[in-house]
């Protein structure tokens, strides 16, 4: 357009296409594509070993995490089909559960916590008589060494795996 408006004023020997000696002149992109070698494009894209490697890196990671993710849903069914079975029900399972469950970390920490703490009750006077009576049955049990007995241990691993699995 601005070459017509320029030609409209009285230049009509303009050419942008043309050199001083009046022959064309190759455009800048027949330039860049003359120097290529044949059959070569202008664009180029080159991606480093670096980036190759981190694409097969995250490849295999993907791969890994569907297997893990299979691996575990497989576990999921397995143990979802012993619980309905009844297999966890079993004194042995049962005492081998509660060990690990006792054994762990988790448990361990709140154990440790809970012991760090002062009691949010210090005497059964401060609360209800109904709540009062509960504490002091317990107490009493707890010196006695009911809750060490194997009936009450299997009874509240089987709680314990209910309430974890239900």
């Amino acid at each position: 357009m601005a070459v017509e408006i320029i030609k409209s004023l009285g230049s009509k020997d303009l050419n942008p296409q043309k050199n001083v000696d009046g022959e064309k002149t190759p455009s800048a992109q027949n330039k860049r594509q003359s120097k290529l070698p044949q059959g070569r494009s202008a664009d180029e894209v080159q991606i480093s070993e670096k980036a190759h490697a981190l694409k097969e890196e995250f490849e295999t990671l993907k791969t890994q995490a569907r297997k893990t993710s299979t691996e575990s849903q497989q576990r999921i069914e397995a143990a979802k089909l012993k619980i309905q079975s009844g297999y966890y029900l079993r004194d042995d399972i049962l005492e081998e559960v509660a060990g690990k469950i006792l054994e762990s970390d988790e448990i361990r920490s709140v154990i440790r916590s809970k012991n760090e703490r002062p009691p949010l009750i210090t005497a059964s006077r401060d609360v209800p008589n109904s709540l009062g009576d509960k504490i002091s049955l317990a107490k009493n049990r707890a010196a006695q060494g009911y809750y060490q007995q194997n009936s009450v241990l299997t009874i509240t691993a089987e709680k314990i795996i209910k309430d974890l699995f239900a």
